[in-house]
């Protein structure tokens, strides 16, 4: 499961680094599959500006049963990724991850991938964990 979340950060680096910013902005969003992964992705606010166009962009690429990366098909049987997201405080989304793994959930739409503002979230989680 690390490993597909890695990959699914990856492919949304890339697509971020690929963005020009200026797709014209049709303003529809990708149905989903049937069959799609399902990634819930919460982003630090700062991201908010660039985070939900990056994801509909990823989204109708699978829709249009194409690899957000490299615009090649995809493969027989290969699943369509479909992500959502949503901006969240990182002090707040880390203490409720903390809380998860802790065994008291506090959370009602938990993620799949945290991008906190920095990654001294990600540490600080980490240790207060225990992990």
């Amino acid at each position: 499961m690390q490993r597909f979340i890695l990959l699914v950060s990856i492919m949304l680096a890339a697509l971020l680094a690929a963005c020009s910013g200026d797709d014209g902005g049709s303003g529809q969003s990708a149905s989903v599959p049937a069959d799609a992964i399902r990634i819930h992705i919460i982003y630090a606010p700062e991201s908010d500006q660039y985070m939900p166009q990056i994801i509909a962009d990823f989204n109708q690429a699978y829709a249009e049963g194409r690899n957000p990366i490299t615009g090649e098909p995809l493969a027989d049987g290969e699943k369509a990724i479909f992500v959502t997201g949503e901006p969240g405080s990182s002090g707040t989304i880390m203490q409720s991850i903390v809380s998860e793994v802790t065994g008291t959930p506090i959370l009602e739409n938990k993620p799949t991938i945290f991008q906190p503002s920095v990654s001294h979230w990600l540490a600080l989680a980490n240790f207060l964990s225990r992990r």
